[in-house]
């Protein structure tokens, strides 16, 4: 991955600190909260992946039509959850 900034899908910073742990210096991680007025991203899929997709790729959408500086970016989502076959 080249230095850039890593946009992640989402408001919750503890996410991004994990995330960001793991990639170490190799770039740098925001949260959709270090944008001004940020989209409301829709999850609207059957699954976690059809989450994840449909919330990278509206930011990614999104971001298009911002300026920022001509810097390098790149857009991560990740939508997880419990699933418990027994309670139906």
């Amino acid at each position: 991955m080249k230095p850039g900034i890593l946009y992640i899908a989402t408001g919750n910073e503890h996410k991004v600190s994990e995330i960001a742990e793991m990639l170490g210096n190799s770039v740098r991680c925001l949260s959709m909260k270090s944008l001004a007025s940020p989209p409301d991203l829709i999850e609207d899929g059957d699954t976690f992946e059809a989450n994840a997709l449909a919330k990278a790729s509206q930011l990614a959408t999104w971001l298009k039509t911002q300026s920022l500086d001509n810097k390098q970016w790149y857009v991560l989502a990740d939508d997880s959850g419990l699933e418990v076959d027994a309670l139906g």
